[in-house]
């Protein structure tokens, strides 16, 4: 009787044929393999889920990055449904360019991150810096001066999940370039 895949998984039965069998073999399915194999198996397994800190870092960087972009893309809708770009004399045409290429590198930034490219971490450095940048010298004022912003809360809570979220993915991605 060898040891095979159970409704449950191998686990149990894995290790039950790693320590019990009498032979120098399991059976798994329908292949043979030896104790040793099956110590590597299992230690590639164990190690593919552990957590490293550059995963973590990985993984928070992804997060954040999608995050600001549920911040960034209805406020910038709501920005050009108010025209907020032609009463500050910037025209809509290379508004739009430049947020489209920003949201492109924000894009290619987390492809690059998929990939484990160093670049990647500069991208959301640069995307880190320019989103908080940009709400606040434009929003910022506005919204201090106390005159009722926009829809009100909803908006104010855009422009401020774009400068907090902005400034943990530009800590964030420098912490991760630091170690290395």
């Amino acid at each position: 009787m060898c040891a095979g895949w159970g409704k449950r998984g191998v686990p149990l039965k894995l290790l039950s044929a790693l320590v019990c069998a009498p032979q120098r073999s399991a059976c798994i399915s329908r292949y043979s393999y030896s104790r040793n194999t099956l110590l590597k198996i299992i230690s590639i397994s164990i190690r593919s889920f552990m957590v490293t800190k550059s995963s973590l870092s990985t993984n928070s960087i992804v997060f954040l990055s999608i995050l600001l972009l549920f911040f960034t893309i209805p406020h910038t809708l709501e920005d050009f449904a108010t025209g907020e770009p032609g009463r500050a004399g910037i025209p809509a045409a290379l508004l739009s360019l430049v947020v489209s290429i920003i949201f492109g590198l924000q894009a290619l930034g987390l492809y690059w991150l998929g990939q484990k490219r160093r670049r990647a971490l500069w991208v959301h450095l640069g995307v880190g810096v320019f989103w908080p940048l940009a709400s606040g010298a434009a929003q910022l004022p506005t919204i201090l001066s106390g005159v009722p912003y926009r829809a009100g809360f909803i908006s104010v809570l855009y422009v401020l999940g774009i400068i907090i979220i902005g400034l943990l993915l530009l800590f964030t991605s420098l912490r991760a370039l630091r170690s290395g």
